[in-house]
């Protein structure tokens, strides 16, 4: 699945989504590589993360809230916590994402070129929703089962594993699956892209 769910002893839930990547979307649009790197600079800086929905369906449909988010080898990762009153959501997807049946999906506001490239983007809210409704397949990954050419930074490492309880098999085991992902869609020929940000294009924003 594209997001795995873990509970601390505190009773909390807490989850780890692959909600994009560098990639060509069913849309035929690619968020670039530096545009990954500067939101999660920006976002860090800014202490400023999307919310999670389900199914794109508004704040109305709301269960968690990311509070981190890194750029692992070709995918952008975030974590969240859900709300308190929404166990229940986390249980119900979790035993989806463990059937296979779960995607991720997100909405944001971005700087597109002519050629459907993105530059520069701002996601709004990650949404969890059913296999096959997502618009970039390539997020609905295997992150619960398997070094990482580009790692968890140290700081956000030391984050899941304090705050989330992730330990450290797992994060490494989720950084192999993600850089054997990147290469093999490379290798399959799956357009991606690596190019700078620009500002100089019009805004847009939709949900891949």
């Amino acid at each position: 699945p594209g997001m795995t769910f873990k509970q601390t002893d505190d009773g909390r839930w807490h989850v780890l989504a692959v909600y994009s990547n560098v990639f060509v979307d069913k849309h035929k649009e690619i968020l670039t590589e530096a545009s990954h790197k500067e939101y999660v600079e920006w976002a860090t800086s800014k202490s400023t993360y999307p919310d999670l929905y389900l199914w794109h369906a508004g704040p109305g449909s709301k269960w968690g809230t990311v509070d981190m988010v890194d750029f692992v080898d070709g995918f952008a990762v975030a974590h969240g916590i859900v709300d308190k009153d929404c166990d229940h959501i986390a249980e119900y997807l979790k035993e989806l994402a463990e059937e296979g049946k779960l995607a991720v999906s997100h909405g944001f506001f971005g700087i597109k070129g002519d050629d459907g490239t993105y530059r520069v983007y701002r996601p709004f809210e990650i949404s969890a929703l059913p296999k096959g409704a997502e618009a970039n397949a390539w997020t609905g990954i295997d992150i619960s089962t398997k070094e990482f050419a580009m790692p968890f930074s140290a700081q956000k490492r030391a984050f899941l594993q304090t705050v989330a309880g992730f330990d450290d098999e797992e994060l490494k085991s989720l950084e192999q699956v993600l850089a054997g992902q990147r290469k093999n869609l490379a290798d399959a020929g799956v357009a991606h892209k690596a190019a700078k940000p620009a500002a100089d294009d019009d805004g847009d924003d939709t949900e891949p």
